[in-house]
C-alpha cells in the first residue's frame, strides 16, 4: 500500500529534479587564416582572391577580398583582417596559417608580437581557415544564385560584407553558443534598423526631385548590395548606370 504522506511538509512532498548543464570553454586566443583559390571571373575591381580569417574563441569569419597573390598584397590583407578583430576587442596571442609564408608576412606578424604555427603541407585538419573556407564557399555560392540572374558577375566582390555578415549570424559562437559569432563581436543586430534583402537582388532606386526631369522616371533600377550600417533603414545599392 502508497505510504502515508502525513505528517510530511507540503514542501518535502513536492521533490523536484533539475538537471544543470554547464558550458566549460577555455579560450586559445588564435586566429588563422587561408586565401581562397582563385575566383573563376576578375571584379570589375581587379580581386581575384579572398582572404579567410577566422578567430577560434568567437567562430567570427572575417572575408578580404585580393587583387592577386603577392606578398604585399597577401600581408595588407593580413593587417586588415588583424587591425579588424583587435578593435573589436580580440587579443590573438597566436595565428596559424598554412606552411606557404613569406618572410615579408613573418616580419608583419613578428611586428604585432604573435607567435604563429605553419600546417603541414596538406594537412588541413590543422589550419581551422581550411574549414572555414569550405563554410565561406557554400554560402557565397547560395548567396550568388538567389541573385537576379542579371547580376553582373564582374561584380562578385561587392556581395562579399553581405556574405560575412549573414555567415556570421548562423554561426554559433564557440565561446557562448546561445548567441551568433556575429553578436559576440558585433553587438545584437537590430532587423528594424536595418533589414536585410537577398543580395544582388533587383530593386529600383527612388531619384529625388532635386536630381530628376519633371517627366523623367521617379527611380533608377539597380541591385541590392547590402544595409547601410551608419544609417537608419538605408541601403547599398549597385547602379549600373552610374
Amino acid at each position: 500500500p502508497p505510504r502515508s504522506t502525513q505528517g510530511v511538509s507540503s514542501a518535502a512532498s513536492d521533490v523536484y529534479k533539475r538537471q544543470v548543464s554547464a558550458h566549460v570553454f577555455e579560450p586559445k586566443n588564435q586566429l588563422s587564416m587561408d586565401m581562397t583559390g582563385r575566383y573563376p571571373i576578375t571584379s570589375k575591381r581587379g580581386n581575384q582572391y579572398i582572404l579567410v580569417m577566422i578567430d577560434w574563441d568567437t567562430n567570427y569569419i572575417k572575408l578580404i577580398p585580393l587583387k592577386s597573390r603577392k606578398a604585399d598584397t597577401y600581408v595588407n590583407a593580413y593587417k586588415e583582417g588583424y587591425e579588424w578583430f583587435k578593435e573589436h576587442g580580440v587579443q590573438a596571442q597566436l595565428l596559424k596559417l598554412d606552411n606557404e609564408i613569406s618572410n615579408t608576412l613573418i616580419h608583419a606578424i613578428n611586428a604585432d608580437h604573435l607567435e604563429y604555427q605553419l600546417a603541414s603541407p596538406d594537412d588541413h585538419r590543422q589550419l581551422p581557415a581550411e574549414r572555414a573556407i569550405r563554410d565561406v564557399k557554400a554560402h557565397f555560392i547560395s548567396i550568388r544564385n538567389i541573385a537576379s540572374p542579371s547580376f553582373p558577375e564582374d561584380c562578385w566582390d561587392i556581395l562579399l560584407q553581405h556574405t560575412e555578415d549573414t555567415l556570421n549570424m548562423l554561426r554559433p559562437s564557440k565561446a557562448n553558443p546561445l548567441i551568433s559569432a556575429y553578436t559576440t563581436l558585433r553587438g545584437h543586430y537590430n532587423y528594424m534598423k536595418h533589414p536585410i534583402a537577398p543580395a544582388g537582388c533587383k530593386v529600383l532606386v527612388h531619384d529625388r526631385p532635386s536630381t530628376r526631369g519633371s517627366w523623367s522616371d521617379r527611380g533608377t533600377e539597380g541591385y541590392f548590395i547590402s544595409q547601410a550600417p551608419n544609417h537608419y533603414r538605408n541601403f547599398i545599392c549597385y547602379i549600373p548606370t552610374t
